[in-house]
């Protein structure tokens, strides 16, 4: 019988998993599934166990691995083949074209901005208020407390 085993520690490996399993009878294979991008263990593993009674018993009394509550339940055979795209999602398009000189995709930016034919920002409010004169502008000394 192959038995599903979940919610495994990340540190579990397949000898911890056959340990609880040798327990209650002959253990055939573990198969510890590991996340390809860490290479650490992705959660679940997959047991055979060759004697149907034992393998009746270690589902119901295999309740921890690594002092972690695991799931225990009898594995189930995929229905359609894997190489069959998931139904209701279409064929898959290529990702998008990025262009080598910017990172960015999409349409090509305006060269002169988002301001029309202006080629420039509007000016900000405050540049159009006249500016204090200055005292050297009018050639003399400001008038202040004397020093």
């Amino acid at each position: 019988m192959r038995i599903h085993v979940g919610n495994l520690a990340f540190r579990s490996n397949a000898e911890d998993v056959r340990k609880a399993f040798a327990a209650f009878g002959e253990v055939a294979s573990v198969e510890l599934m590991m996340d390809r991008a860490t290479g650490r263990s992705a959660g679940f593993a997959f047991v055979e166990m060759p004697n149907e009674d034992e393998a009746q018993v270690a589902l119901v009394r295999v309740k921890e691995i690594n002092s972690r509550v695991v799931r225990v339940q009898p594995a189930t055979l995929l229905e359609e083949p894997l190489d069959k795209p998931p139904a209701g999602r279409g064929e898959r398009r290529p990702p998008p074209r990025r262009s080598q000189t910017s990172g960015r995709s999409g349409p090509p930016r305006n060269p002169r901005g988002s301001h029309g034919d202006r080629g420039q920002r509007p000016p900000r409010p405050d540049r159009n208020r006249p500016r204090p004169p200055t005292f050297e502008a009018e050639g003399r000394e400001p008038s202040g407390p004397a020093e």
